[in-house]
């Protein structure tokens, strides 16, 4: 008991200094603050901010769903949401990876392998970069191309790096832990089972969707809050430069939160029909709008459970 004590008060410490990184990159951030407090630009700030932070809660369903598959347990809504959330707000802490060791705190609290959170969370990247991709391609089409061959080097780094890191890895783990590999390539190869593959393609699914409706908060800011005039013919392909831009950030390692890495790739894709200043500032306020909506989800799970908790007592 006086262990998971002592971490739940680290875990509360270490979340009070994301939400002080969070005010501190908040402050940082090169934008006025009065474009975001006009009359005209409120209503739609409120909804860009509901959609960030509806996605921030709701990304916690399909992570449950891959746990639940690997470890068979049935993890309350509550305790999944409560992690999900509260390890979100720990990516803006320096090193970009928090995040997903705070979602092991699952483990702690119901008892499940380590190893089984660790790997829905590598399920759920990969499933988020596919979906990604598969949008970029269906949207750019030859767009998607010519960004990979401009940034090849970069891309033939990654690849590089992932596999050594995989291969290492990978033998390291078989070395120091021969039985217990084996028995979670056995719980590995079970997630493929007839009765898992609607659950997984359903996980694909929501990937699609949500990163797919998050390009739409971006659309938001362009159209609604720095009044671009957006023709219907390459609202979609703007869309897809949007979500390529992100991928290409999110999997660039040393660039946190994508910065630089995003604006390089939309002004690449969409610099024959947006202005330079309109790509850098759209992407500065709704980098912007997203902290508030991975705040704004942290609060609303934790003041909700607080909440239920009095009603039940």
């Amino acid at each position: 008991m006086k262990m998971k004590k002592y971490l739940k008060l680290i875990g509360n410490v270490i979340t009070a200094i994301a939400i002080l990184f969070v005010i501190k990159k908040l402050f940082q951030t090169d934008i006025d603050y009065s474009l975001l407090l006009k009359k005209g630009n409120i209503l739609p700030i409120v909804i860009a901010i509901i959609i960030i932070t509806s996605i921030v809660i709701l990304n916690c369903l399909p992570w449950r769903k891959l746990v639940y598959i690997l470890s068979s347990v049935s993890i309350p809504f509550k305790e999944a949401v409560s992690v999900y959330t509260k390890s979100n707000i720990l990516k803006y802490l320096p090193g970009n990876v928090f995040q997903y060791v705070g979602r092991n705190d699952l483990a702690n609290r119901m008892g499940i392998r380590h190893t089984d959170v660790a790997f829905a969370t590598a399920l759920e990247i990969i499933m988020m970069v596919f979906s990604a991709l598969l949008l970029s391609v269906v949207f750019l089409q030859g767009a998607v191309m010519e960004i990979f061959i401009t940034y090849r080097d970069t891309f033939i780094m990654l690849v590089m790096i992932a596999f050594a890191v995989i291969i290492l890895g990978t033998i390291v783990v078989i070395l120091r832990f021969k039985d217990k590999f084996r028995a979670f390539l056995t719980r590995f190869f079970n997630i493929f089972k007839k009765k898992n593959i609607l659950s997984l393609i359903g996980c694909v699914l929501y990937y699609v969707i949500s990163t797919f409706i998050l390009s739409l908060s971006y659309m938001i800011v362009l159209v609604f809050i720095l009044k671009q005039d957006i023709s219907t013919d390459i609202f979609v392909y703007i869309c897809g430069a949007y979500i390529l831009s992100w991928l290409i950030g999110f999997i660039t390692p040393g660039a946190p939160a994508g910065i630089g890495i995003k604006e390089a790739v939309m002004m690449a894709i969409t610099g024959e029909v947006l202005n330079q200043e309109a790509i850098v500032l759209s992407l500065v306020v709704l980098r912007v709008l997203t902290i508030f909506g991975d705040v704004m989800g942290f609060v609303i799970v934790q003041l909700v459970i607080k909440f239920v908790e009095r009603k039940t007592i």
